[in-house]
């Protein structure tokens, strides 16, 4: 049983390194201390892709009944911007409690990870499909919301036990697939939470929509980098 259970452990790194991606650089020399490390890199993303999900409706709220969206958009964009951030949540408490051996994580776990991430493409392509009728600049900053999520999603999915295999993920593989990704290639760079929050709050699309609704709360608290316990900007 031991001896199985080194062989799926090698399978799991392997897998690991080939898929994802850190800091541009290809992981190398990989190994089971890395993949948690990696593992706990995604679940510190994961909060603040949370608040980022929200922001997607605070943007869409902010200008409703002021050159559209619609009331009927709103309400979409609500619903599918509330799922995304339950999905994220759940697979960050599954994938946290699991982390120190994902590849030992229940099958009905797996099945969870599965089913919420899969839900939230799903509800993410709900929310594009929605504000396509939008002004530009809501468009536009939905879309810079989207991406970041889409980048811890995806992240995500390099860190489980393998990447996101119909056999093992079939919602999710699914779900990729329809949104033109194939499983098994995704490579992501993987920021700091601190990097990943202000790349989103300064990003110029962000910076726009807060300029033509400075009333709207969009920006996601930064988490700051501390070094002996003195915060940096």
């Amino acid at each position: 049983m031991k001896t199985l259970r080194k062989a799926a452990d090698a399978v799991l790194i392997g897998i690991l390194c080939g898929s994802l991606v850190i800091s541009t650089v290809t992981l190398g020399g990989c190994n089971s201390t890395q993949v948690e490390a990696d593992i706990q890199k995604v679940i510190a993303l994961l909060p603040t892709a949370v608040q980022i999900a929200g922001s997607i409706l605070n943007i869409v709220a902010a200008a409703e009944g002021n050159s559209a969206p619609s009331a009927s958009v709103l309400a979409t964009v609500k619903n599918a911007s509330g799922q995304i951030q339950a999905d994220l949540t759940l697979a960050n408490s599954l994938v946290a409690q699991y982390q120190t051996d994902l590849a030992s994580a229940p099958a009905g776990v797996l099945g969870q990870i599965d089913a919420a991430v899969a839900d939230a493409q799903q509800n993410i392509a709900a929310i594009l499909s929605a504000v396509h009728v939008a002004n530009a600049t809501v468009v536009a900053a939905v879309n810079s919301a989207v991406a970041s999520v889409q980048t811890v999603i995806l992240a995500l999915i390099a860190v489980l036990p393998a990447p996101a295999p119909a056999a093992l993920f079939p919602k999710l593989s699914a779900s990729l697939q329809a949104a033109g990704i194939q499983p098994g290639s995704v490579k992501v760079a993987i920021p700091t939470p601190h990097a990943f929050a202000k790349s989103f709050n300064t990003d110029a699309r962000i910076v726009a929509v807060e300029q033509a609704y400075p009333t709207a709360s969009i920006k996601v608290p930064v988490p700051h980098v501390r070094i002996f316990g003195v915060p940096l900007p």
